[in-house]
């Protein structure tokens, strides 16, 4: 897992831990180190590290993603840092070399796209074997893992991840 630093005048910010009351307005967006991009958000449940996370952007309350936020067109982000429920934290939106939670070995860079996992027991992590639910956009591959029985760590570039959708 990457530590990412501010790279913008917000004085105070720290990108790597939670915090249990609120330090900045929620909502708010600040700029990292290797292309990183934040939002602060409130956990509605316990966010683990390296999971991705649906926004409620006029709450700007968060949760671990699930099939259905994908459905649903959620705003999605990527966790690099655990978050308490209840407690206030930032979630990348967009960054070069972000760490993520993959349920199964995965190349890089991938041809089957990337999906959100559908395992009703673990939330917020993405899969490359075509069986989540929906296609996620703006999420790439760049360094892949062997899998191990909880998963595998693997590096992303992320662009606003959102619903890979087709029209026409």
């Amino acid at each position: 897992m990457g530590t990412f630093f501010l790279n913008s005048s917000s004085i105070g910010v720290d990108l790597n831990n939670q915090s249990t009351t609120a330090l900045f307005a929620l909502g708010s967006h600040v700029l990292g180190t290797q292309g990183t991009e934040f939002v602060y958000v409130h956990a509605s449940t316990s966010i683990s590290g390296n999971t991705f996370v649906a926004i409620t952007t006029g709450s700007y309350t968060a949760g671990m993603a699930s099939g259905g936020d994908v459905i649903s067109g959620a705003q999605l982000a990527l966790a690099q840092t655990s978050i308490s429920a209840q407690a206030f934290g930032w979630v990348a939106v967009r960054g070069v070399g972000l760490t993520a939670w993959c349920n199964s070995s995965a190349t890089a860079p991938t041809t089957l796209g990337v999906f959100l996992a559908s395992q009703s027991a673990r939330t917020g992590i993405i899969t490359v074997s075509g069986s989540g639910s929906g296609t996620l956009a703006g999420v790439g591959i760049t360094e892949a893992a062997s899998s191990t029985s909880t998963g595998a760590l693997i590096t992303v570039n992320l662009t606003w991840p959102r619903t890979f959708t087709q029209v026409g």
